[in-house]
C-alpha cells in the first residue's frame, strides 16, 4: 500500500526510531495515488490537515479536508460527520460553518458530499472579496462535484468554475450573496452542470457564463435574485432545461451575440417589471417552453412554445405561496391548478423533478391534454400533482387528525417531520378536507350538518369563508367533479338518492339522482378522465355503482361484503381509481385492478383499526394504511418506501385520511 504525503509527514514526526527506516522506505515508493474519503467532523474553519489524514481525530475542518484532498492527487471524497453538539449546530440538526476566508481552490478531482442543503450551511460572515469556493483543476479530463450544501451570505461570490474539466453542482442552494462580482455563480470554462438546485436572493445576478465552455442547467430554480437570472456571454454554450427562472429583478435569461443558448421545457416568466422582457438576445428553442414576455428575445418559435409579450404577458399561474418548501432537496415554486404549464412540457428521459428521489418527473394529468410530441411532463422545475390529504404541498399524504373535543387539526408534515396545529370547527362538524382553492394543498374544512353550511380555511393565508350547501341529513362528498384541479363541495341526499354538486369551475350546480337510501357515497375517478365520478357502495349486496363522467354511462361490480369498509383509490398507478375494500374482522385489503378487473389481497391492520388510505410516499399509488386508536399509532405500507410506523394523535381523534370512508 502506498502512503499519502500527509501520512508520511506524520510518520516523520512521530514514528519511533526502530521503525524509521521502514516508514521512510514506504514514503519513497513510486507515487501511485489512491482515493481517500476525508470526513469533516468540526464546524471550525481552522486548517488542520493532519487531523483529516488520521480519522477519527477531532479537528478535521472543511478547509483542512480540501487541502488534504488537493495534496493526494487522487479522486477523493469529502463527507461530513459533524456531531450535533458542535458549535454552530442547531437542535434541529442544521450545522453552519462560518468561513473566515476563501476556501482553498479545488485543484484535483474532489467530490464534496454534503448531508443535505437544509442541513449544512457554508456561511461567509466576513465579507470576502473573492469567491468562497473555486474549482481550478488544471486537468481537462478531471471532474469535481459539490452536492447537497447551502452557500450563503457575504459580499464576494459563491462559486467560481475555472477549470477545463467538469464541475457538477447538485442539489445545492446558493442564496443571499451580496456579490460585488457580477454573479453568485461564475462559469469561465469547461463543462459545468447545475441540477436539482436553487439559486435565490442574490444581488448582481445569479449565474454568469462569460467565456468558452459549456453550461448546463436542469431541474433547477433561479428565482428572486437582484439582477439577471442566467446570463450567457462571450462564445460560450449554455443549455437550460426543465427549470424555472422567475421573479428576478432583471431579465430571466440573456444571451449575447456569438454565444449559443438552448432552452427546453422551461418557464422564464415574472422577471423584471411590467415594461421589461423576460428574455433578451438570441436563443435556440428546443420546444415546450413558457416565456412570459418574449419581446427582447428571439428564437422561441417552436410549435410547442407558449409565449407572451409586454403588451399581453403570459401568466404561468404559479402557486400564490411562491418559493417554499414542497419536499425534496430545497425550495421550489409550485403551479396552480389552472397553469398553462401543466402537461405541456417534455421530460426527455428525466425521471425526477427538482425535488429528487420520490418525486417523479412525469405526472400525466388525465384531465389535461399533452403538448403535441410531449410526454405529459409539466414545464418548469416542479411537477404538479394532486394528492389526497396533502397539507404541505409535497405530493404526499400527511399523517393528520381532527380532535373533536377541541376542534383542532393536527398535521405531521411529510416534508420534514414537524407538526403543526390549527383550531377550526366544532365537535359536531363533519370533516371534509380537500384542495378547494387549487394550490396543491389540502384546506381544512368542515360541513355542519345542523345548518348545511361549509366552512373552508384557505391554506394560502388561513383566512376562511363559509356558504350554505346542503341540509341536515345530507352526506358530504366533496371531490373534483369538473376536473379543474379544485375540490367541489357536494352532498348525497339519501332520502331522495340525489347528488348536489357545486362546480368550482363556474358551471353552476349539478343535480343527479343516483343510488338508493341505503347506499354510501364513494366518489372517485374510476374512468381516468381527471374528473371524479358519482359513485356508491351498496352494503346489502356488496355492489359498487358508478356513473362515468367521461361518457355518462354507469358501471356496476360486485366486490366485497356488507361489513367491509370501501376504500377506493389508485393503488396500481394507472391514474384510475381501483375498487377496494378493507375487512375489519381480518384486517385484509382487497383491491380490484382497474386495468383488467382482476384482484389481489393483502393483510395489513387488525380488528379495531381505522383504515386511512392515501399516497404517503408520493409515487402516484395509494398505500394501505391504518390508524390504531388504542395506541395512537399509524401503520403505513408504502408502495415504494417500505412500512412506516408513527405514533401521532390520541384515542378519540379522527384520522383525516379516513374522512370519506363510510
Amino acid at each position: 500500500m502506498k502512503l499519502h504525503r500527509g501520512i508520511c509527514e506524520m510518520l516523520w514526526k512521530t514514528i519511533f526510531q526502530g521503525v524509521f527506516i521502514i516508514a521512510a522506505f514506504a514514503c519513497f515508493l513510486p507515487n501511485e495515488a489512491q482515493a481517500v474519503t476525508f470526513r469533516v467532523n468540526t464546524t471550525s474553519d481552522t486548517i488542520v490537515v493532519d487531523a483529516c489524514f488520521l480519522p477519527p481525530s477531532p479537528g478535521c475542518s472543511l478547509r483542512g479536508a480540501i487541502a488534504a484532498a488537493n495534496s493526494t492527487g487522487a479522486s477523493d471524497d469529502i463527507e461530513f460527520a459533524i456531531p450535533a453538539s458542535a458549535p454552530g449546530c442547531s437542535a434541529a440538526g442544521v450545522c453552519t460553518i462560518n468561513i473566515t476566508q476563501a476556501l482553498p481552490a479545488i485543484s484535483s478531482d474532489i467530490r464534496i458530499l454534503g448531508p443535505g442543503a437544509n442541513n449544512l450551511i457554508l456561511r461567509n460572515l466576513t465579507g470576502l472579496p473573492g469567491y468562497l469556493l473555486t474549482f481550478s483543476n488544471p486537468s481537462s479530463t478531471g471532474s469535481s462535484t459539490l452536492r447537497e450544501i447551502t452557500i450563503r451570505d457575504g459580499s464576494g461570490g459563491g462559486i467560481r468554475a475555472n477549470t477545463p474539466g467538469n464541475v457538477i453542482i447538485q442539489a445545492c442552494v446558493i442564496r443571499n450573496i451580496n456579490s460585488s462580482l457580477n454573479s453568485s455563480v461564475s462559469v469561465l470554462q469547461g463543462l459545468v452542470i447545475i441540477e436539482f438546485s436553487l439559486i435565490t436572493g442574490n444581488t448582481s445576478g445569479a449565474i454568469l457564463h462569460n467565456n468558452g465552455g459549456i453550461l448546463r442547467i436542469n431541474n433547477s430554480t433561479v428565482s428572486g435574485n437582484n439582477g439577471i437570472g442566467v446570463q450567457n456571454t462571450g462564445n460560450g454554450t449554455a443549455d437550460l432545461s426543465n427549470s424555472t427562472v422567475s421573479h428576478n429583478s432583471g431579465s430571466g435569461a440573456e444571451s449575447s451575440s456569438g454565444s449559443i443558448f438552448g432552452v427546453k421545457s422551461t418557464i422564464i416568466a415574472r422577471n423584471g417589471n411590467a415594461a421589461s422582457a423576460d428574455v433578451a438576445g438570441s436563443f435556440s428553442s428546443r420546444g415546450f417552453n413558457l416565456i412570459g414576455k418574449r419581446d427582447a428575445g428571439t428564437g422561441f418559435n417552436a410549435a410547442t412554445d407558449q409565449t407572451g409579450t409586454i403588451a399581453a404577458p403570459l401568466d404561468p399561474r404559479f402557486d400564490p405561496a411562491g418559493l417554499q418548501y414542497n419536499g425534496g432537496f430545497n425550495n421550489t415554486i409550485n403551479l396552480s391548478s389552472d397553469s398553462p404549464a401543466i402537461d405541456k412540457g417534455f421530460a426527455d428521459g428525466a425521471t425526477r423533478d427538482q425535488r429528487g428521489t420520490g418525486f417523479p418527473r412525469i405526472y400525466d394529468d388525465p384531465g389535461v391534454s399533452n403538448a403535441v410530441g410531449g410526454d405529459g411532463a409539466d414545464i418548469g422545475a416542479l411537477e404538479r400533482r394532486e394528492t389526497p390529504f396533502d397539507f404541505d404541498s409535497d405530493g404526499r399524504t400527511d399523517i393528520s387528525i381532527f380532535r373533536p373535543a377541541s376542534g383542532e387539526w393536527w398535521v405531521y408534515r411529510s416534508t420534514n417531520g414537524s407538526a403543526f396545529v390549527v383550531s377550526f370547527g366544532a365537535s359536531t362538524d363533519k370533516i371534509v378536507p380537500g384542495d378547494f382553492t387549487g394550490d396543491s394543498k389540502a384546506d381544512f374544512a368542515v360541513f355542519r350538518p345542523g345548518t348545511g353550511q361549509w366552512f373552508i380555511l384557505r391554506s394560502e393565508d388561513f383566512s376562511f369563508y363559509a356558504f350554505p350547501f346542503g341540509s341536515n341529513g345530507d352526506i358530504p362528498a366533496p371531490a373534483d367533479y369538473d376536473g379543474d384541479g379544485r375540490a367541489d363541495p357536494a352532498v348525497f341526499r339519501p332520502s331522495t338518492s340525489t347528488w348536489f354538486i357545486l362546480n368550482s369551475g363556474g358551471s353552476g350546480t349539478s343535480i343527479a339522482q343516483f343510488g338508493t337510501a341505503e347506499d354510501k357515497p364513494v366518489a372517485a375517478d374510476f374512468d381516468g378522465d381527471g374528473k371524479a365520478d358519482i359513485a356508491i357502495f351498496r352494503p346489502s349486496d356488496g355492489s359498487w355503482w358508478y356513473l362515468r363522467s367521461s361518457d355518462g354511462q354507469f358501471r356496476v361490480f360486485r366486490f366485497g361484503v356488507g361489513t367491509d369498509k370501501p376504500v377506493p383509490g389508485d393503488y396500481t398507478g394507472d391514474r384510475k381509481a381501483d375498487i377496494a375494500v378493507w375487512r375489519p374482522s381480518t384486517g385484509e385489503w382487497f383491491v380490484q385492478r382497474s386495468e383488467n378487473n382482476s384482484f389481489y389481497s393483502v393483510p395489513f391492520g387488525a380488528s379495531g383499526d381505522i383504515p386511512t388510505p392515501g399516497d404517503y410516499d408520493g409515487d402516484g399509488r395509494f398505500d394501505t394504511a391504518v390508524f390504531r386508536p388504542s395506541s395512537a399509532t399509524w401503520f403505513v405500507q408504502r408502495s415504494s418506501a417500505g412500512t412506516s410506523i408513527q405514533q401521532f394523535g390520541s384515542s378519540g381523534d379522527l384520522p383525516t385520511p379516513n374522512a370519506f370512508v363510510p
